[in-house]
């Protein structure tokens, strides 16, 4: 038996922000997330605004909408809440490029995966955040680093199945 930690850190203040800051997104969950999660996707799904399901159907909705957008050749920006764990975001965003890669349209399609994580589960580091922003190439001077301090637990190498607390 295990217990995955980061399922009990994806509850109520993350469902609390996503309904504050992503009202107008698309949700997704996976079977396993916490109740919240689960109920605030449900919702989205029955105003065709979502899907609760395994990571293949969650992936295939995002790329339906995908195809959906490219399909109406008009500017979009889609934004996905990803309720589900982070080794998927690769998969998703591979098939998002290639589908973006491979349209004909002029329309300017722009595709956001959020990933919320509680507070709970974000480690600080000892640099302080640039003023001058950060370039997409240089995570170094990120000040805020997504995951557990001690170095184990989730990593976008592995997934549930890999996680030492699921053992």
């Amino acid at each position: 038996e295990g217990a995955c930690i980061v399922h009990d850190l994806f509850g109520t203040e993350v469902v609390e922000r996503i309904k504050e800051g992503y009202c107008d997104a698309f949700l997704t969950a996976h079977f396993e997330v916490p109740g919240e999660m689960f109920s605030l996707a449900m919702e989205a799904k029955r105003r065709g605004m979502g899907v609760v399901g395994s990571t293949k159907n969650i992936l295939d909705f995002i790329t339906e909408r995908v195809k959906e957008a490219l399909h109406r050749n008009v500017d979009d920006h889609l934004q996905f809440v990803l309720g589900t764990e982070s080794g998927m975001v690769t998969s998703i965003v591979a098939a998002v490029r290639k589908l973006l890669a491979s349209q004909k349209s002029s329309a300017n399609i722009n595709v956001e995966i959020v990933f919320p994580v509680s507070s709970d589960s974000v480690s600080r580091t000892e640099s302080l955040p640039s003023s001058n922003g950060l370039s997409a190439g240089d995570l170094t001077s990120l000040s805020v680093v997504p995951g557990v301090a001690a170095g184990e637990g989730c990593s976008l190498h592995g997934g549930c199945a890999s996680c030492p607390y699921m053992k």
